[in-house]
């Protein structure tokens, strides 16, 4: 199901963050169909933003902040 989505774009909000994550550069995220994205960014938790799809992992998407 969640291979669909690579290579594109999926609207989502960022969500409060470990410590940890984000010192990786990293922030968690939400679609609007209740996938989570690992996001290559550190961004405040409650933003809308587009996410780049780049990858399926066992727990979700991965991605980056499509412009």
């Amino acid at each position: 199901f969640r291979e669909r989505f690579v290579g594109g774009r999926l609207p989502a909000v960022t969500l409060e963050t470990a410590e940890e994550m984000r010192g990786q550069g990293r922030t968690r995220a939400l679609t609007d169909n209740f996938i989570e994205v690992d996001l290559e960014a550190t961004i405040p938790a409650n933003r809308n933003i587009q996410a780049g799809i780049t990858e399926v992992r066992s727990e979700g998407l991965a991605g980056r902040v499509a412009a």
